[in-house]
């Protein structure tokens, strides 16, 4: 029997679907489904395919893929893992589209963590609204730090500002 993938048309695609099927369509299942090894890895095989296209603001565009967003994805899991975040943990990122958002998002992701994405476009009390909402263990900003990456939370688990190889990172600490 065909896959629902398979059909070309809405039409066929909804004559043919059986919600029992639905999983034949992931290599997890209902207790072991892992949104990047779905998405990224196991796509990575062929190491020209291409997982995301990105047209910047200044015209250029990029292509990456998603070999490289598996391999990147997986150094920044295990980096995670140094930091002590676990399956579970919430890690905001609040980077622009890249290489970089798109390796933190998944490599959390891959590592069972709870990836919240945040942008500047929230506004600084949007971001501030967000992270106190959600709590992360982590607080991944952009290179170039700005007023939102380096507010002060009013609540216990606030964020410290870390730089490390001129990348900043939001580290928990106890005051």
């Amino acid at each position: 029997m065909a896959l629902l993938t398979d059909f070309t048309s809405y039409a066929d695609a909804q004559r043919q679907f059986a919600s029992a099927r639905l999983w034949d369509l992931f290599d997890g299942d209902r207790e072991h489904l892992n949104i990047a090894r779905e998405c990224i890895d196991r796509h990575a095989t062929d190491s020209q395919r291409i997982a995301i296209r990105i047209a910047h603001a200044d015209g250029c565009d990029e292509a990456i893929s998603f070999r490289t967003i598996a391999e990147h994805s997986a150094r920044y899991a295990h980096w995670l893992v140094v930091q002590g975040i676990a399956r579970g943990d919430r890690v905001a990122i609040m980077l622009e589209p890249s290489l970089a958002f798109y390796a933190a998002l998944f490599g959390t992701m891959k590592l069972g963590a709870i990836a919240v994405p945040l942008f500047t476009l929230f506004g600084p009390d949007g971001v501030r609204s967000r992270v106190e909402d959600c709590t992360p263990r982590l607080l991944r900003p952009p290179r170039k730090p700005f007023a939102c990456a380096r507010m002060r939370l009013r609540r216990r688990r606030a964020l410290k500002p870390l730089f490390a190889r001129g990348i900043v990172l939001g580290l928990p600490y106890q005051p």
